[in-house]
């Protein structure tokens, strides 16, 4: 509806400006931050019938501070399909750690991907929710 009314009121111009304004976004924060700025393979562990741990090694300019959370993406479950999580681990370890519980589809299709493999590629845009 916003873009057949943008369309309407003031031409084809700003309905593709602000496509290209919001699909360039979408290019730069998704996959170029998100897949060159942090680690690409992290390790998968089942820790119970619920919850999957995520792991891998802190890069340095990855700083977070407690309470702080990430978005993921998992190509292997869903490329476009970006979810946050909390940072379990303290921003002092070496390895960063977040804990994802099986509840909606998402989260089952990737507790599924766990029982199959130790290793996946990620994409991760964050920390962010600094405690002020």
């Amino acid at each position: 509806l916003m873009v057949a009314c943008a369309f309407y009121h003031s031409g084809l111009f700003v309905v593709i400006l602000a496509t290209a304004l919001w699909g360039g976004d979408l290019f730069f924060r998704k996959l170029l931050m998100a897949g060159c700025r942090y680690p690409h393979t992290a390790n998968l562990e089942i820790l119970t019938d619920t919850v999957v741990e995520i792991s891998f090694p802190k890069k340095k300019g990855f700083d977070y501070n407690p309470g702080q959370y990430v978005y993921l993406a998992i190509p292997a479950v869903s490329l476009f399909e970006w979810h946050p999580f909390s940072i379990s681990s303290s921003p002092h370890q070496d390895i960063v750690t977040i804990h994802v519980r099986k509840r909606g589809n998402w989260t089952k299709a990737f507790y599924k991907l766990a029982e199959k493999r130790d290793k996946v590629k990620i994409l991760m845009e964050g920390p962010y929710g600094a405690l002020s």
